[in-house]
Order: structure tokens, then sequence, then C-alpha cells
């Protein structure tokens, strides 16, 4: 009586397995950038927290360093016009259905469409 009960939160939604925390996969070399436009606050606060609690980096500001970045504008042109940047060819442009699939597969899918 009187000690603290510790409340285990329940996940959100199911977004498939964890990701394994494994140094060598190609996961750690990912850095992950959501674009906001046309995400409602609370959807792009979700991705994020689910890309965090599937062990993936998310920067909060537009950078040469990601890997990827996340979506609801699905033109490469579009977020050059949006960002006013140029993408580097070797950074991914993807949808957030191809992300919120990441989470469910637990791990990275291949890109097929730019």
């Amino acid at each position: 009586s009187g000690g603290k009960r510790v409340r285990e939160e329940e996940p959100e939604e199911d977004v498939g397995p964890a990701t394994k925390k494994n140094p060598d996969e190609k996961e750690n070399n990912v850095l992950i950038y959501i674009m906001k436009n046309k995400l409602s606050s609370g959807h792009f606060n979700h991705l994020k927290q689910l890309a965090v609690r599937n062990g993936f980096s998310v920067s909060n500001t537009f950078s040469d360093d990601f890997t990827h970045i996340v979506t609801a504008v699905l033109s490469h042109d579009r977020v050059e016009s949006i960002t006013q940047r140029s993408i580097p060819n070797d950074v991914e442009v993807v949808s957030t259905e191809w992300l919120t699939t990441s989470f469910i597969e637990g791990k990275l899918i291949q890109v097929t469409d730019r």
C-alpha cells in the first residue's frame, strides 16, 4: 500500500513485428525526413512516433543527411518545389504508405517507383 503502480501503455495500433536491432542491418543507416505538407498534425506526429518506435531515425530538419523523404506529395519535382531544395539522387522520395508498409513488414521495403 502506498506504492506506485506502473501502468503499461498499450500500443495505439498494431503495426506489425518489432524491428530487431542489428547493427549490420541497413535500417541503422537510414535517416527519414517526414514532410508535413498535406498531413494533419495528428497524422504527422503519429508517423514520427511509429518510425521511432520501429527503430528508424527521424530528422526534424531538412538536411543533406537523410536517406528517405516520406511525403503525401507524390512527385519528386513537387517535393523540390515545396522545399526549394534539390533532392540528391541517392535520397528516396517515398509515400506515407511505403513507411507504414515498412512498419508492417518489420524492415524497409524495396522502393520500386520514384
